[in-house]
């Protein structure tokens, strides 16, 4: 970066308590995984493997590395964390489709975790039981949260960093 340029980092934030978002995504993907797991689909071992752990960070845990107001040549510009909302939730409450609401949230989740998922595979994503695997991982999550449709609280945290100017 050149002196005086910006960067803007987006990403999954954490409220001040440390709640991080997606609750109920995340437990209908571990509930779907120890579903395949009964069915002898998966071992134990592989869906431990396919876990995936989410950690926001919130606004204070990003900005302690700034606690003299630079970090690697860096300054915090601008800080903030809020709530995105959920437009699938707001969609579910005007039309009821539970359905909808479920597959909406589990394709989200597929597109953005199934790449990972499937490392967790004894024989990694080339392993012959990948796809279907992970079409049932899809439907499994769709079902329960259709079943329970739930508000995803999605906390997001935007940061805006300067490069420091030499001499400042």
């Amino acid at each position: 970066m050149r002196a005086g340029a910006g960067l803007v980092v987006v990403l999954s934030g954490a409220d001040d308590d440390g709640t991080a978002g997606y609750r109920p995504m995340f437990d209908a993907a571990w509930a779907g995984l120890r579903a395949l797991v009964d069915e002898g689909l998966l071992d134990e071992d592989e869906a431990v493997q396919m876990g995936m752990p989410h950690f926001g960070r919130g606004a204070a845990d990003l900005a302690a590395p700034f606690g003299d107001g630079q970090f690697a040549g860096l300054t915090i510009e601008a800080l903030e964390t809020f709530d995105s909302g959920d437009e699938f939730w707001d969609d579910y409450q005007s039309n009821g489709d539970a359905a909808e609401f479920g597959a909406r949230w589990a394709g989200i989740f597929a597109a953005g975790a199934f790449p990972s998922l499937a490392t967790g595979l004894h024989s990694g994503p080339d392993d012959p039981r990948t796809a279907a695997i992970l079409d049932l991982l899809e439907t499994e999550v769709a079902g329960r949260l259709a079943a329970a449709p739930a508000q995803m609280h999605i906390p997001v945290t935007n940061v805006v960093l300067t490069k420091i100017r030499r001499g400042a």
